[in-house]
């Protein structure tokens, strides 16, 4: 059985500014790891492709 992409970890981890950003946002929303906020902004990043394709069909 195939599994599916459920989430994207960043291409630089260990940038300062990105971290912090992640760990506000993650005590903000009160995630409980970071893990979860990538999963949460890559199910966000294909709801916005998605709607951008709609957009676009003629």
């Amino acid at each position: 059985m195939r599994q599916c992409s459920c989430l994207e970890k960043p291409r630089r981890p260990y940038e300062k500014e990105h971290s912090d950003v992640e760990l506000k946002l993650v005590g903000e929303y009160g995630l409980r790891h970071k893990r979860d906020l990538w999963r949460v902004q890559y199910a966000l990043s294909r709801i916005r492709n998605a709607a951008r394709e709609l957009l676009t069909l003629d």
